[in-house]
């Protein structure tokens, strides 16, 4: 019976790097910048996603791995409230273009 090739690691300092990023952008307000980041950052999570899912696999993750994806976990919540914050924010004006008469929405 011929092994599995081992899955590549993901690139977690990658991750933390763009994480940072995007909370940098959203504390200035740089709304435009995380659209575009989007993609790029939803591709990292789910490289991860993919790696650490399997039943066990984050078991078998160093002290060291386990260390990086909780403050992974604590960058996305961060990220994650500064986008709902964000969200309250503008739902007000998404709201009255949408009762605007002959808007599409309404």
């Amino acid at each position: 019976m011929l092994a599995s090739a081992p899955r590549p690691s993901p690139d977690l300092a990658r991750l933390e790097a763009s994480l940072k990023h995007l909370i940098e952008q959203a504390e200035a307000g740089e709304w435009e910048a995380i659209v575009a980041m989007q993609p790029i950052v939803s591709q990292q999570l789910a490289d991860i996603e993919i790696f650490y899912a399997p039943p066990g696999a984050a078991l078998t993750a160093s002290a060291a791995e386990r260390t990086r994806l909780s403050g992974i976990i604590a960058l996305i919540t961060k990220a994650e409230a500064l986008c709902a914050s964000r969200r309250e924010q503008v739902a007000p004006l998404i709201n009255s273009l949408k009762a605007l008469p002959g808007s599409s929405t309404a």
